[in-house]
């Protein structure tokens, strides 16, 4: 598994040094919290520990230890191992009556952190970016579902 490496973490935390002087932008999006520096390391090093945990194949292919988490008590991650960084959130569809029809997908906020950062205080077009990705998902489903169905 491959995991972020000391430069990445110390550039994600760099991102969020720069967000945090905007820190209304991610509630007012519904994100979530940014981490504190204190606790983004120790958030990051639990996430690991915790995705080496997991036993069940269809959570193994869909958690990845490059993810690293970004905000408090949120599945939100910024994703190192992709060329352009994302900002994304985790979610389990369980809405279907039969486990089969679970499945774990990813929602996109922010596909290119650059687009993030240059524009972090014009709220009304990250709005609109965001409900673009966010609602991306349900125009490529198959892009974001991992193993939809319980064998």
């Amino acid at each position: 598994m491959r995991k972020a490496t000391i430069e990445e973490l110390e550039n994600v935390m760099k991102i969020l040094n720069v967000l945090r002087k905007d820190p209304e932008i991610f509630p007012r999006l519904k994100i979530g919290t940014i981490l504190t520096e204190e606790q983004f390391l120790q958030s990051y090093e639990d996430w690991v520990r915790l995705v080496r945990k997991l036993e069940h194949y269809h959570e193994v292919e869909f958690f990845k230890t490059h993810w690293v988490p970004i905000c408090f008590d949120e599945f939100v991650f910024i994703d190192v191992a992709q060329e352009n960084w994302c900002i994304f959130e985790g979610g389990y569809n369980c809405v279907e009556d039969e486990i089969k029809d679970h499945y774990w997908y990813k929602i996109q906020f922010f596909i290119d952190l650059d687009d993030l950062l240059k524009n972090s205080g014009d709220f009304e077009y990250l709005d609109h970016v965001y409900k673009t990705n966010r609602d991306q998902r349900f125009n490529d489903l198959d892009k974001w579902i991992v193993s939809p169905g319980i064998e």
